[in-house]
């Protein structure tokens, strides 16, 4: 496949289930139809079942969980 913006080939990367197309040349993620939403309903229901918190802030030292969307850049290593 061919990447719309730059008509580089597309490379395909497996993210939690779902097939997504990469393109090296200009960086584009491309999805196909109802992807995007197979990653959203995935990401609401880790958020569902992560414990809440009585501290929400961000302590020194400690990692904090990334988000589906901040985990999307992993596609790219």
């Amino acid at each position: 496949m061919r990447c719309p913006r730059c008509e580089a080939a597309l490379a395909e990367r497996e993210r939690d289930g779902v097939t997504i197309d990469i393109c090296a040349s200009c960086r584009g993620i491309w999805l196909d139809r109802g992807e995007l939403e197979k990653l959203i309903a995935r990401a609401s229901a880790a958020l569902d079942e992560a414990p809440p918190s009585s501290d929400h802030r961000h302590r020194p030292g400690q990692r904090r969980k990334r988000s589906w969307f901040e985990s999307l850049g992993d596609v790219f290593d």
